[in-house]
């Protein structure tokens, strides 16, 4: 029967077998149903990456690649995940400082706290105030520097709830034994979990707390004239840390913070009558300083939008090497290594820490502690500007301050935690805004131009954007 049925159907004429037609087809072209359809799967996958790239940041494809970005005398944005310190060495500018009229120089690096999604931001500050002929170095950090870089991917706001509900609990600083007045103070002024949802992006936010320190640490590396490398880059006359909405009048900065008080050295002034030491002094301050209540602490830290300013004083005590011997250290040696070693023999507030001491080995410089202390710290419990202004304070790295008089004093180096100076003296935030604190105090004043406190008289700004920013600089340079 199965016979009959074959040659009956091989009887049939072609129209009325398909199936035979298909499967004699394919054994003629196997291959070719599956070519097209790979060709087009090609195309798709090009086409996708070509989109990527092009929803990248500005600069931020040359990331991708590994390749730094194109450094010019008009364009002196640095990645500093592409960086390296042989990069800085060569890229030197002719005229990278003011003398105004007494042949005295001025050398500042930038390094900006920002995100690769948002390199406009950057781009227009390098366009104004960072096109200063006294700025060396324009550097920003961003997710890329972070210690996870796919942080701002990864954190859920689960996540963020979890972090903010640990660092508000009195027991976190108790398992690092680090728990004292200025962590308990820390504990009850942690963001809680209520003002994190309000922001526009609480898991950026979150992972954003370390950069600073991770920034931080590697262009110390670059600078570090006593690490493994060895060949480090010249340390400027000041640092300035800022955020991506940060305005600064480098002309003021420059002038009041460099050039004069090189100049009083040079007219051989007496040191009791200098209020602002020159940059070789260890001297730290911020564009706007944050007191704490004075009934409950005594602390002070930088409101980072405005600018946080680093001697080269201050640098250099922040990069040496901490080897702990009692008959060779100095007194800012030895009062570092009290807190690192022997916390216990003392008192508050030369026995307050943040838990750092256990990553101390001989050796160690201030930054390189704190580069161990954020891969190693499971949750990260600081605000960036409270750690900026631990180190100032607690760590000597800034000269005291004194409080009657905002001069500063040349002895004292253990005596007290306040060592954060403020811009012109008088840019606080104690109930109430003073000075420069007053030039952006809400984050809703970013979408201003007209009207915004900022002006071509101001020294530091906050909350500034793109637009204002540009306006202010060119009032500047048309006035010149």
């Amino acid at each position: 029967a199965k016979t009959k049925q074959r040659k009956r159907r091989s009887e049939m004429p072609l129209p009325h077998r398909p199936h035979i037609i298909l499967r004699n087809k394919h054994k003629r072209k196997k291959c070719s149903p599956y070519i097209p359809f790979l060709i087009i799967i090609f195309f798709l996958l090009v086409q996708l990456k070509f989109l990527f790239l092009l929803s990248l940041p500005s600069d931020s494809a040359d990331l991708k690649k590994g390749k730094s970005t194109d450094i010019k005398k008009q364009e002196r944005l640095l990645f500093l995940n592409t960086i390296n310190r042989e990069h800085l060495q060569q890229s030197r500018y002719e005229d990278k400082s003011e003398s105004s009229g007494s042949g005295l120089t001025a050398i500042i690096d930038v390094l900006i706290v920002g995100s690769k999604f948002s390199i406009d931001a950057v781009q227009a500050q390098v366009e104004s105030w960072g096109s200063h002929p006294s700025i060396r170095h324009f550097i920003v950090a961003t997710e890329d520097d972070d210690v996870d870089p796919l942080c701002y991917q990864t954190m859920t706001l689960d996540d963020v709830r979890d972090i903010s509900k640990c660092c508000r609990r009195k027991m976190y600083w108790d398992d690092l034994q680090a728990r004292n007045k200025l962590t308990d103070f820390f504990t009850g002024l942690y963001a809680r979990v209520q003002w994190l949802e309000k922001k526009k992006n609480p898991q950026g936010w979150m992972c954003a707390q370390r950069r600073f320190i991770s920034g931080l640490v590697k262009l110390l590396d670059l600078y570090d004239l006593n690490g493994e490398q060895g060949g480090g880059v010249e340390l400027p006359d000041y640092l300035i840390i800022g955020d991506d909405d940060t305005y600064i009048n480098i002309n003021h900065i420059a002038e009041m913070y460099i050039h004069q008080p090189k100049k009083q050295i040079q007219t051989e002034t007496a040191t009791s009558e200098i209020i602002i030491p020159p940059p070789d002094h260890p001297f730290m301050f911020a564009g706007c300083r944050v007191r704490s209540p004075a009934h409950q602490i005594t602390n002070t830290f930088p409101f980072g939008g405005y600018g946080t300013f680093l001697s080269r004083g201050s640098l250099s005590r922040i990069l040496q090497p901490l080897h702990c011997n009692d008959d060779t250290g100095d007194e800012f040696e030895v009062g570092i290594c009290n807190k690192m070693l022997r916390k216990l023999d003392f008192t508050y507030p030369l026995s307050a820490t943040v838990g750092e001491e256990k990553y101390f080995e001989r050796g160690n410089s201030i930054h390189r502690i704190f580069d161990k202390y954020i891969h190693n710290i499971t949750t990260f419990c600081l605000h960036s500007d409270w750690l900026m202004g631990y180190i100032a304070n607690f760590l000597n790295v800034s000269q005291q301050v004194r409080v009657e008089h905002d001069y500063w004093q040349w002895q004292g180096a253990n005596d007290t935690e306040n060592r954060l100076h403020a811009v012109l003296g008088d840019s606080e935030l104690y109930r109430t805004p003073g000075g420069q604190c007053a030039n952006g105090q809400s984050p809703e004043q970013k979408s201003i131009v007209d009207g915004h406190p900022c002006n071509v008289n101001s020294t530091v700004c906050h909350y500034v954007n793109p637009d204002l920013m540009r306006k202010i600089h060119r009032q500047l340079t048309t006035h010149d």
